[in-house]
């Protein structure tokens, strides 16, 4: 497509955004025409979210101008965009289920008369936008239930009804499959004909060709090639990508010595995940691992490595059994892991590149037991160069892209003088085609070296590419080991779906899988948190209809957090007999017998975000207490260790804010000058919680610090701060990554939360629910971890995709 002569609708000119001495984007020049497709390509950090994220007014750039349809442009927040008639469609939508499709088009924006909500004309006006879309259904039909590719269609029309001219479509394929990719196709190519101009973010480069007309590459915060149409050969763009030629995706795979160095043997574990593994691993081969979601592959590779126990079986290593109960008789034995989950497991993000390297080798770095900082640049800097990591030995781990962070991984682990076992489990998951190509090269480098090498991947093509043998496994067995010239997608599929198993202990009162599965969820509260719960459960409710098992999921939520009223809505769901049932715990004392009650009754049962007893199945982050310590030792240090603090302390009897103000409390005793004067409960409540921080701050006219331990009451203490004009004298700290959260600390009136991964929670609770109702084993407990969220770190978050995960685009909570 020619644009020559023709004037753009948006134009950028020089924008550059930095994160403290960190720049991020370096005068940034990009011109978006009406009617065009502009695909916006790079690795993983190349600065594609934050150029978007600067265009729709979520972040502000530090220097450079924009224009709008020919007007100066500088939107203060995503409101200021929308209004401009500029929308932004996130990976992970964020519809409310039990809403209609007009009502989600226009929630927090509702057509008004006579005082009341003018459904007529919301229905009409509605219905076109859908028709202008090619959607064919009612408007009145209710959300849940809509094929993905529909749901991300009624996004669309969200945008639309504020007249949008130009949409920013980040990753909407990335779920989809390939009839509801066609059919997102086919509404692009009716927006362009509208004159509607699209920014279009991918990584699958396969489909660009198909839906560009022009392309625009970055790298490292620069635009670095644009292309005049979007017919580019694959090869071409990555090149462009990653800045150099690129030969094939996987390199020739090395044929392994006939030494045994790695030997599984009826290895069973502890906690159910995975029974009688045998396999080996010769000297120079590369094992890979594959299997559905639940297989238990994870599990194998870290109760091999010490970090998760085993039942019975034995770890044998150059013949001789070294079975390890910690992760440090692996170690220390040469068997070493790169886990799945590099940011939780893998990095202490908050330190340095060469401390995170450092921390694996501490005994090879130090001096007659001494170690200096030289020492630790020194030792570092040697395998930054050596596996090419972008970055110097003083940047922060969490200021790097994914690439980049699992590079350190693994250098930290490999630069252990002569490991004989590496395992590497998803070794490139959310990394782009770049950087996955350079970490390939090194599992075929190390193979080459002699190093007995395990691979776990979710990527079939990446478990066959690399591969000299693949084990496959399904429902916790080993169900066959193929060799490479018979592996193949449909073969190791067919050993992955082989293999049943019973779930937990509850027996025959397991039921057998119906038409469609119906799985209830009660939150604690109506609460826009439990919003991104639901948009991970509508994820695993789409990726299951692909397998073809069909399920609704249900949201019973209380308006308020009352213990009588959630009991209540327990029991009458007892009655109803769903096939799952999800609960986050508000009173463990009335709710533990209601949740034995509800398996007698042979439902499946999986607590979620709150845990009420050990004895049910979690899926959440559960290590409250010791976050609660992590808080107050930071806020500590904001405040100078020293002054009046006070906390709002969420609902009384809800056990995870209970558990975080026991943490919170015992870190302040460390400080004698901190005075607690107030701990005030806001029952997950915004506005009491301002108007308790007011009564606060009020009452107290010394006060330096707030504290809230639930998602709602920082934004209610930040609101207080900022309406006494008291920001930057009472520091804010809390929990959770709400938008108007984030926002705040973005505006520096809230100094750090702790973020939880919610998405994950709603994503897994369906998954494990579907899967006990198949009879399959399940983890009886998934830990979803949490991380400090700063100002410092907002990039990373919004790199991550999990800031996205977060967004109420419309501005209004509105319960699911």
């Amino acid at each position: 497509m020619t644009t020559e002569g023709k004037t753009p609708i948006l134009s950028l000119r020089n924008i550059r955004k930095s994160y403290g001495p960190v720049e991020v984007l370096h005068g940034i020049d990009l011109d978006i025409h009406a009617g065009e497709v502009v695909a916006l390509l790079g690795e993983n950090g190349a600065g594609k979210s934050t150029v978007s994220n600067v265009i729709s007014g979520t972040i502000l750039p530090t220097a450079g101008a924009m224009t709008w349809q020919g007007a100066e442009f500088a939107p203060a927040n995503p409101r200021e965009a929308i209004d401009a008639g500029i929308g932004m469609i996130h990976q992970e939508l964020l519809l409310l289920p039990h809403l209609s499709i007009a009502e989600n088009i226009f929630v927090g924006r509702w057509p008004m008369r006579g005082g009341r909500v003018d459904r007529k004309t919301m229905t009409r006006r509605a219905k076109e936008q859908l028709s202008r879309l090619g959607l064919d259904l009612p408007a009145t039909r209710k959300v849940e239930g809509l094929a993905t590719a529909a749901q991300q269609l009624v996004e669309i029309a969200k945008a639309l009804t504020l007249n949008a001219r130009l949409l920013i479509l980040d990753e909407p394929t990335a779920a989809l499959g390939g009839a509801e990719t066609k059919l997102l196709f086919e509404q692009v190519e009716k927006l362009k004909a509208d004159g509607v101009g699209i920014i279009y973010i991918s990584h699958r480069l396969e489909e660009i060709r198909q839906v560009a007309d022009r392309i625009v590459v970055m790298r490292d915060g620069d635009k670095v090639k644009e292309f005049d149409r979007g017919d580019v050969p694959v090869r071409t763009i990555v090149e462009a990508m990653v800045g150099r030629k690129m030969g094939r995706m996987f390199p020739a795979v090395p044929t392994p010595g006939e030494e045994t160095v790695l030997e599984v043997k009826n290895l069973s574990s502890a906690r159910g995940a995975f029974e009688d593994v045998n396999f080996k691993v010769q000297k120079g081969e590369i094992l890979g691992i594959a299997g559905l979601v639940g297989a238990g592959r994870t599990e194998l590779v870290r109760a091999m490595t010490g970090a998760d126990p085993i039942s019975s079986g034995e770890v044998r290593l150059n013949g001789v059994d070294i079975t390890p109960r910690r992760p440090r008789d692996a170690i220390k034995n040469g068997i070493v892991l790169v886990p799945e989950d590099r940011k939780l497991q893998g990095l202490v993000l908050d330190h340095s590149i060469a401390e995170n390297i450092a921390y694996a080798n501490l005994n090879t770095i130090s001096r007659a037991g001494w170690i200096t900082g030289g020492q630790v640049r020194g030792f570092a800097d040697q395998h930054i160069a050596q596996f090419g990591v972008k970055g110097v030995g003083r940047q922060k781990a969490n200021e790097m892209s994914g690439g980049n962070q699992q590079k350190v991984v693994i250098a930290k682990w490999l630069a252990r003088e002569n490991p004989q076992v590496v395992v590497l489990d998803e070794p490139t998951r959310g990394i782009d085609v770049g950087a996955r190509s350079s970490i390939y090269d090194i599992i075929v480098e190390l193979a080459n070296q002699g190093v007995a090498v395990v691979v776990v991947s979710s990527d079939l093509e990446e478990v066959l590419g690399v591969s000299n043998r693949i084990l496959v496994m399904s429902a916790g067995r080993q169900t066959g080991i193929l060799d490479r010239e018979d592996a193949n997608d449909v073969s190791v599929m067919e050993l992955a779906t082989l293999g049943r198993a019973r779930a937990y202990d509850q027996g025959d009162k397991i039921k057998p899988i119906n038409e469609t599965l119906e799985l209830v969820f009660i939150p604690k509260v109506v609460h826009p948190w439990y919003d991104v719960v639901a948009s991970g459960a509508r994820k695993a409710v789409d990726e299951l209809k692909t397998s073809g098992i069909d399920v609704r999921v249900t949201w019973d939520s209380p308006p308020r957090a009352d213990i009588a009223d959630h009991n209540a809505r327990i029991k009458a769901q007892i009655e109803r007999r769903p096939d799952g049932l999800a609960v986050s715990c508000l009173d463990p004392a009335t709710e533990t017998p209601l949740m034995h009650e509800a398996i007698d009754a042979g439902i499946n049962l999986i607590t979620f975000d709150t845990r009420c007893d050990d004895a049910f199945p979690f899926v959440g982050h559960k290590d409250d207490f010791e976050d609660g310590r992590k808080l107050g030792y930071f806020l500590a240090d904001k405040i100078g260790k020293a002054g009046q603090v006070a906390i709002l302390a969420g609902s009384e009897t809800a056990a995870n804010h209970v558990a975080r103000v026991r943490g919170f409390r015992e870190a302040m005793a460390s400080y004698p000058e901190i005075e607690i004067v107030a701990e005030l409960f806001d029952d997950d409540n915004p506005e009491k919680a301002d108007r308790l921080a007011e009564e606060a701050i009020a009452a107290h006219p010394d006060l330096v610090g707030l504290v809230g331990v639930d998602a709602s009451n920082p934004i209610g203490a930040a609101r207080a701060v900022v309406n006494a004009g008291r920001t930057g004298k009472v520091t804010v700290v809390g929990w959770d990554d709400l938008q108007e959260t984030l926002k705040f600390i973005e505006d520096g009136v809230i100094a750090g939360v702790i973020a939880q991964h919610q998405w994950e929670i709603g994503y897994w609770a369906v998954k494990y629910l579907v899967a006990m109702n198949q009879n399959h084993k399940t983890p009886h407990e998934h830990e979803t971890g949490s991380q400090m969220l700063t100002r410092e770190s907002l990039a990373d978050w919004w790199r991550s995709g999990q800031g996205s995960r977060t967004r109420d685009e419309a501005g209004a909570s509105v319960a699911v």
